[in-house]
């Protein structure tokens, strides 16, 4: 299986990033997202594309990068 991984500009929740990330959601044609509950054994998945975003807990810890979503195909 090919795994992209790609990190969106911008920290989660911020409207930066919901404008890129809906920038590179239009442009992944034929993949569906996968939800929170489901796992990639049973869908047969030829590609998969984990996109992670930067959160930001507060002053008294450093920003993370964390998975945000996974789209297959």
């Amino acid at each position: 299986m090919k795994t992209t991984i790609k990190t969106i500009k911008g920290f989660a929740n911020s409207q930066m990033f919901e404008k890129n990330l809906n920038e590179f959601v239009n442009s992944l044609n034929g993949f569906k997202e996968l939800s929170c509950f489901e796992t990639l054994k049973s869908k047969k998945a030829s590609e998969k594309v984990v996109i992670k975003a930067w959160y930001w807990r507060g002053e008294w810890s450093d920003p993370t990068k964390e998975v945000y979503t996974v789209y297959y195909k």
